[in-house]
C-alpha cells in the first residue's frame, strides 16, 4: 500500500508607510522682497498649480510681519513585502519505507526612499 500527503500554505503582505514633515524658520521683516517682486512670484506660482509653491509665496507677502526665511521638507516612503511558504510532504510505502519532508521559506524585502529639500530666501 502506498499513500502520499501534501500540505501547502502561502501568505503575502505588502505595506507602504509615508511620512511628510516640514520645518519653517521665520525672520522679522524683509525689505528685500518688494510688493512688485511678490506679485511676480504669485503669477509664476499660479503656473505650477501646486499648493506647496503657492503657500511658500504667500508666506513671503510683504504685508506679513514675520516672513518665511527657510523651509525644510522631508518625505520618507518605506515599502515592505513579506512572503512565506510552508510545505509538508509525506510518502508511505508500507512496510518498506516512509519519507517526509518539510519546507519553510520566508522572504522579506524592505525599501526606503528619503527626500529632503531646503528652500532658503535671502
Amino acid at each position: 500500500m502506498v499513500s502520499a500527503n501534501m500540505d501547502y500554505k502561502t501568505e503575502e503582505s505588502n505595506k507602504l508607510t509615508k511620512k511628510y514633515a516640514t520645518e519653517d524658520t521665520y525672520a522679522k521683516g524683509n525689505l528685500s522682497f518688494t510688493q512688485e517682486g511678490y506679485e511676480e512670484a504669485r503669477k509664476i506660482a499660479k503656473l505650477f498649480n501646486d499648493s506647496d509653491i503657492h503657500g511658500l509665496v504667500e508666506k513671503r507677502s510683504p504685508d506679513r510681519p514675520n516672513l518665511l526665511k527657510k523651509r525644510m521638507v522631508s518625505v520618507e516612503l518605506t515599502t515592505e513585502f513579506n512572503h512565506s511558504l510552508d510545505c509538508a510532504i509525506t510518502l508511505n510505502a508500507l512496510p518498506i519505507f516512509a519519507l517526509s519532508a518539510q519546507i519553510n521559506e520566508i522572504v522579506k524585502k524592505s525599501k526606503k526612499i528619503l527626500f529632503k529639500m531646503e528652500v532658503e530666501f535671502n
